[in-house]
């Protein structure tokens, strides 16, 4: 009887087969994983610390690689003294309030609402609710640019009608607003990211 090349008899050392499952066990994982780690490294723990170590440096892309000079925290103590810094950090952190704020308080009842009232529609209504969030950035700009623009926008259309009301016309301005300038433009930004996120904090208060 011929002898498999698989089997060993006593004293024989392992087998080509059993030094590749060996290997497998031992080592597969971390080749399936390792493409990750690779693409990390390269671009984003890489990167991150590049741009650390060229945040005490003087330099600009047209000097040429590697023409950097060392200015310590010069940097650092230009930007904190900036005045235009100090005017987006205020941005960001009122635009973090005025637009997160809104949608969690639209959310966690929207979520209860759909739960407890619409449980037969609940599956079409959330996707209804959550098309805005995969809606490209781009496709949402453009259509809150019409909202908003200044003459033929739909939102100051509908403000010079109500502007005809009694009641309205009083609390209403007369003119039309523009809504681009940097007095107005942060409750027109706060409106389109409420009305894009607040599907997805529905569907996380709804899993939650």
């Amino acid at each position: 009887m011929r002898k498999s090349a698989d089997t060993t008899t006593p004293g024989d050392g392992p087998t080509l087969a059993m030094r590749w499952s060996s290997f497998q066990r031992r080592y597969a994982p971390y080749i399936f994983i390792s493409p990750f780690f690779i693409l990390f490294l390269i671009f984003g723990l890489y990167p991150t610390f590049f741009s650390l170590y060229m945040s005490f440096q003087a330099w600009t892309p047209s000097d040429g690689w590697g023409r950097w000079k060392y200015v310590g925290l010069e940097n650092y103590t230009f930007t904190l003294t900036d005045p235009m810094f100090l005017r987006s950090m205020w941005n960001t952190i009122w635009l973090g309030v005025f637009s997160g704020v809104p949608q969690h308080l639209i959310a966690i009842p929207l979520a209860f609402v759909i739960h407890m009232v619409l449980s037969r529609f609940k599956t079409f209504v959330t996707a209804v609710y959550f098309l805005p969030y995969i809606t490209s950035t781009v496709a949402v700009a453009l259509i809150f640019n019409t909202l908003f623009a200044t003459h033929n926008g739909v939102i100051n259309l509908v403000i010079a009608h109500l502007n005809t009301w009694p009641l309205l016309g009083a609390l209403l301005p007369d003119e039309k607003i523009n809504w681009f300038t940097s007095a107005n433009i942060k409750y027109a930004i706060a409106v389109m990211v409420v009305w894009q996120f607040t599907g997805w904090n529905r569907l996380l208060s709804y899993t939650a």
